[in-house]
Order: C-alpha cells, then sequence, then structure tokens
C-alpha cells in the first residue's frame, strides 16, 4: 500500500528558538561546504534590521528538509536541505553569546531565578541533559573549525579568534573561506549593538525569525523533496544534485559514521570540485557529458544524464575515475594548472592566449583535443594540439568581434570535439576532420575588419591581447605568442575621462560620438605601466613628447603614432582600419601553417665593469664597516681604562683617609 503525503512527510512551522531546543542538527556528509557570499549576509542582516526597528512583525527564512538518524524517540535529524541558513544562524546566535560576554552586564531574572545573559543562547548551542552535545555539526569539511571558532565559549582555553579574514590561517581556511567572511560580517554588526539593542535582538532572533521544518522520514523521500525544491528554483546546482547522486547509489547509511569507501570516494568527487571551481562545476560536468555520450546535453539535464549513465554502485566508481581524468584536462584549460615537460612554455602561452579571450564554450572542442593528443609531451602530439588550439583561437575571436550568435558557436564547439574523438579514425585523420569543420564556419574576411575596425572595445584583457598579438607577430611575419609577466598597459591616445586641462570633446568630434570613439582599436596602443601614468590626460602633441624620451620602450604600434600630426576621429578611424586589415593575415587558416613562436623576455646579463665596480663598491663599504668597529672598540677600550683609573685614584684615597683616622 502506498504511503500517504502525511506518512512521507511531516511539516512544522518553528521560531529559531523553538528549532534548537527541539532537536539537534548534523550535516552529512554528501552536502557542500557553506557558501553564502556577502550578498547573501546582508540580505539577511537588512531582514534582522527590519524586524529590529519594528518595519515587520516576523519573517519567514524559508523551509529546511530533514530526516531523523538514531533511535526514533531521540529528536535528532541529518539536514537535507537548509544547511547554509542553519550554519548561519547557529553563527548568529554564537556571537550573541560571545557579545553578552564582552558587555558583562550581570544577569537577568528568569522564572528559574537569576541567570546569566549568555545563558539562553548557550542553551541553544549545546543540548542536554542528560547528554551535553552541539545542538549543531556542520559539514564534515569545517566542523573542527567551525568548533574552534564559533561553538567554543570566549573563556575555553582552545578557542581560537581572528580578528581580520587575512589572519586566517591557512590550513584552517581551505574548506571554509565563506564561513570566515560571514562569520567576521556578522561578528561586526552584533558588536556594535548596546545593552538594550542587544536584548531587543536576542528577541526578535529567537522568536521573530521563522522556518518550516519538513520531516521527510526517510532518506528517499528527503532527496525526492530535494529535487522537487531545486526544479522550483532553489539555489541548488546540478553539481550538488550530483553528489546527492553518489551518496545514494553507493547505498550509504545517512549517518557520519561513513565507511572508508565512501570517505575515499566523497574525497575524490570534492577533489574534482575544487579543480575545477565550484561555481564552474555545472558547466563541466556538462562539457564532459557531451564528450562521453556524444550528444547535445542541456544543463537542467546533468544529474538525470548521469544517473542514466552511472546510476549503480559499480558504475559512480567508474564516473568519479572518468570525471576526475577530465578534471586535470579541464583545471589546463582554465589556467588553474600548468603544462609541464619540454613544450610546456608554448602550451602555456597558447593556452593562456585562449584564457584570454574568455570564451567559455571553446572548453569542450579544447578539452577533446587535449583528451585525443595527451601525449603532447612527444612531438607529435604537441603539433597537433597546438594546431587544434590555434584553429579554436582563429574562430574564437573571429566570432567575438563579429558578434554571431553563441548558442550556434557552442553547437560548433560540440559537433567538432566529437569528430576529433572519433576513434575509428587516425589522430591525423581526425585533426584534419575537425579543422576542416571549423574553418566552414569560420566568419569572413572582410565582416571581420569591418567589425573589428568600427567595434567599441571597452575590455582591457581583450585589447592587450589583440595588439600583443598583432606587435608580436610583425617581427619576421611569424605567429608570435606572449610569453612572461603582463608589463604593458592599454594606453587610451584620446582619455577616457578628459580634464579640463584639454577640449579632448571639441577635436574629437565627428560621426561617431566620444565614448564610442574612444574605445575602437585604432584609439588604443600598449605602454609601459610608468609611461602610461605619464601621458594620462596630456595633449597629444604632449603625449608624444612623453614616447619620444621612452623610445627605447615604446611597442611598434605606438612609435607609428610619432609620424602622426594630429589626433582625430579620422585619425583613430584610420588606424583602426589599418589594424583590422593586419589582424585579417593573423587571425587567418593560413597562420595555422607557419611555424609556432614565443616571445619570452630574458633578463640581461650584467656587465663585467658594472660587476667589478659593485663589487668594487661592497669591499669598500666592508672595509669602512670594520674601520667603524674598530674605532668603536678602540673608544670603548679608552673608557675602559680612564674608568679603571679613576677606580683606582678613589680607592686609594680611601685607604689615605682610613690611614689619617687611625693616626
Amino acid at each position: 500500500m502506498a504511503l500517504t503525503a502525511q506518512e512521507r512527510f511531516k511539516a512544522e512551522s518553528l521560531t529559531v528558538i523553538e528549532l534548537f531546543q527541539s532537536g539537534t542538527y548534523e550535516i552529512p556528509a554528501f552536502q557542500r561546504d557553506y557558501s553564502w557570499t556577502k550578498d547573501q549576509c546582508e540580505d539577511l542582516w537588512g531582514d534582522l534590521k527590519n524586524l529590529l526597528d519594528g518595519q515587520v512583525k516576523a519573517h519567514f527564512i524559508g523551509p529546511m528538509v530533514v530526516i531523523r538518524h538514531g533511535e526514533k524517540n531521540q529528536k535528532s535529524y541529518l539536514v537535507i536541505d537548509g544547511q547554509q541558513r542553519l550554519t548561519t544562524l547557529q553563527m548568529i546566535i554564537a556571537l550573541l553569546r560571545d557579545h553578552w560576554v564582552q558587555l558583562n552586564v550581570g544577569k537577568r531574572d528568569t522564572p528559574a531565578g537569576p541567570k546569566p545573559f549568555e545563558d539562553t543562547c548557550k542553551s541553544l548551542l549545546v543540548s542536554g541533559p542528560p547528554s551535553y552535545t552541539n545542538t549543531f555539526v556542520p559539514n564534515w569539511h569545517v566542523r573542527e573549525t567551525f568548533f574552534d571558532y564559533v561553538q567554543r565559549e570566549l573563556t575555553d582555553d582552545q578557542r581560537k579568534t581572528v580578528l581580520k579574514f587575512a589572519e586566517v590561517p591557512k590550513k584552517d581556511i581551505e574548506y571554509a573561506e565563506e564561513l570566515f567572511k560571514a562569520y567576521i560580517f556578522f561578528r561586526e554588526k552584533v558588536n556594535t549593538l548596546t545593552v538594550s539593542q542587544t536584548e531587543k535582538f536576542e528577541e526578535i532572533l529567537l522568536n521573530d525569525i521563522l522556518i518550516l521544518r519538513i520531516d521527510a522520514v526517510e532518506i528517499e523521500n528527503a532527496f525526492i523533496l530535494f529535487e522537487t525544491l531545486n526544479n522550483r528554483g532553489l539555489d541548488l546546482t546540478q553539481g550538488d544534485l550530483v553528489k546527492n547522486l553518489i551518496f545514494q547509489s553507493m547505498k550509504e547509511p545517512a549517518t557520519k559514521n561513513l565507511s572508508p569507501a565512501m570517505v575515499k570516494i566523497l574525497g575524490e568527487w570534492d577533489n574534482v570540485a575544487e579543480k575545477v571551481s565550484y561555481k564552474k562545476l555545472d558547466s563541466f560536468l556538462r562539457y564532459f557529458l557531451i564528450l562521453k555520450l556524444k550528444k547535445k546535453i542541456q544543463k537542467e539535464g546533468i544529474s538525470k544524464e548521469i544517473e542514466k549513465e552511472y546510476g549503480t554502485t559499480v558504475r559512480i566508481k567508474k564516473f568519479i575515475q572518468e570525471v576526475s581524468e577530465y578534471s586535470d584536462l579541464y583545471a589546463l584549460i582554465e589556467r588553474t594548472d600548468a603544462f609541464q615537460g619540454q613544450y610546456k612554455i608554448q602550451l602555456n602561452a597558447l593556452f593562456d592566449d585562449l584564457n584570454d579571450l574568455n570564451q567559455a564554450t571553446q572548453a569542450v572542442f579544447l578539452l577533446a583535443a587535449l583528451k585525443r593528443f595527451s601525449n603532447w609531451e612527444t612531438k607529435e602530439h604537441f603539433e597537433k594540439l597546438s594546431r587544434a588550439c590555434r584553429a579554436a583561437e582563429v574562430l574564437s575571436f573571429r566570432w567575438l568581434i563579429t558578434g554571431k550568435n553563441a548558442q550556434d558557436l557552442e553547437n560548433i564547439w560540440r559537433e567538432s570535439a566529437i569528430k576529433i574523438l572519433d576513434e575509428s579514425l587516425s589522430d591525423e585523420d581526425t585533426l584534419h576532420n575537425a579543422i576542416s569543420y571549423l574553418k566552414s564556419q569560420l566568419p569572413a574576411d572582410e565582416e571581420f575588419k569591418t567589425e573589428l575596425s568600427g567595434r567599441s572595445l571597452r575590455s582591457s584583457k581583450f585589447v592587450r591581447y589583440i595588439l600583443r598579438k598583432i606587435e608580436n607577430s610583425r617581427i619576421d611575419n611569424e605567429v608570435w605568442v606572449l610569453a612572461g609577466p603582463d608589463k604593458l598597459d592599454v594606453e587610451h591616445v584620446a582619455p577616457k575621462t578628459p580634464d579640463d586641462t584639454h577640449d579632448w570633446r571639441k577635436i574629437m568630434s565627428g560621426e561617431s560620438s566620444y565614448r564610442n570613439i574612444i574605445y575602437r582599436i585604432g584609439n588604443q596602443t600598449l605602454l609601459t605601466r610608468s609611461l602610461n601614468r605619464s601621458a594620462k590626460n596630456k595633449e597629444f602633441k604632449d603625449k608624444k613628447v612623453q614616447y619620444q624620451k621612452n623610445t627605447g620602450h615604446l611597442t611598434q604600434l605606438t612609435k607609428e603614432l610619432l609620424e602622426v600630426s594630429t589626433w582625430t576621429q579620422q585619425a583613430v578611424v584610420k588606424r583602426s582600419e589599418s589594424i583590422a586589415k593586419e589582424a585579417v593575415d593573423l587571425w587567418n587558416w593560413a597562420a595555422l601553417g607557419k611555424d609556432l613562436k614565443i616571445t619570452a623576455t630574458t633578463p640581461k646579463k650584467p656587465k663585467k665593469r658594472a660587476v667589478r665596480k659593485t663589487v668594487k663598491k661592497r669591499a669598500v663599504r666592508k672595509t669602512v664597516k670594520k674601520r667603524a668597529v674598530r674605532k668603536t672598540v678602540k673608544k670603548r677600550a679608552v673608557r675602559k681604562t680612564v674608568k679603571k683609573r679613576a677606580v683606582r685614584k678613589t680607592v686609594k684615597k680611601r685607604a689615605v683617609k682610613k690611614s689619617s683616622r687611625k693616626e
């Protein structure tokens, strides 16, 4: 007989004080870490402030889904949904307890007699009697950290405290960055409250904040509700649902005493999430499934597809293994990891440039290329991988400049990725098929040139990428990729924010508005940071004076500006068209056949004469220092001798006086 809704779920509306007096709560191992940002903390504080100011009478904080564990008569719950809110409430209660202690206002009257003001909050942090345990146990990654910094009392010798986020030890912050930020945020707010405000704040926090506790009785019911809530728009990611799927597939009892196998597999999953970053986990999983299943995958269908493909205990382990391998490759694309081996300079430079384009969906093609040509330490695989990457760069850049449909580009990347992983063909054939397909989708030269010359480009990172690539390509007409630290700034010849010293707006008048023309590629160039600061808002003729003083540090693109007599809108248009024409040849399929070279600045060796001079100076300083030391020692010796003589003289005088008295 099927269970009724009442048998599956038991719901109660509770105040905060009722919530923690009626049970203890534990965050199970499959839940993600604390992730509230400053925005969410400010929203909650704003709601509390409205209550404190009397603007509202109560505030509903939302539902939480729990199941019981342990003995049925014990009200001990596992939290399936609502851990972020529950963690935050415990944090604020602990801060109130600490604030009462620091205010040191003595006791207040209660039905049980006078009690310290902090006792109410303490009773919600620790349950009892008969057993005295914490009413809340957070995520397994941060349990010890939360206990040491938040739940321990101020009088506890083992209590840890930090005043600023920068003071948090690295070992404690690994899984708790947002937790510490939230704790410091709420501590600053609570510590500003006066005695009367604190008393009122405690009253509204404990009695006017409402939460709906839904007891799902069994874990299966909880997951049904959990996924339903997710579909209704709650802030739950596909990554969260996949983690729950892992837990269910392992058929592990929902308790804190996890088996070693479960701890291992959850640890491996967390490693995957960290490598690709939690924010990009859903995108990564979608790309992984596209390559695995060789079909289009919608973001909202990720967990269902994984359940269909890997929904058993044995296969979920295979999923973890496969997704872990791909996460290593994805970290290279996202630049959270670097290439090693004999071609590391070239590959790191290539992927840095691809990353500068900020074109997210190219990742599925790059993942496929990295997977297919995984032995990139060999010349054969390195050359194939670099050709694939350069093809991706050409298409991504042209697509971004021409402003074509993003969904169409994602479809192109998906199809080309599937082609490159075709196991029935050789490496060379799959690469040829994939690149030929990409070439067929390339925006035309004329369209690309027109759009680049006329488009406003506001991202300094993007503009710097374009200008550096053009600058470096001029060296023996090869394809160059800039390696090494970023030492150049984007200079706007007609400044972004002109001051009153020069009427730039009048001089730059024309068909386009000032805001449009200053962001054209023709109005932007590359300067060293110090030169960029000195040029700033000056007139064009004065800027040229600054440029001429530093000709040895100018790029070719900037040197060309010295030949321009006046800087007008027509000059910007002309230069934009010239750069766009050059770009057509650089971001072109023909460039794939040229040698890949790297421009890496190598530090100059100091001249021998300079070294000798430096050594001589050091030797002189050392000699002077020695002489000074000797002089000081000599002075001390003289003072010591003088002191000894004075002592002897004094002793002699006393002896004479003593002898006279005796006579």
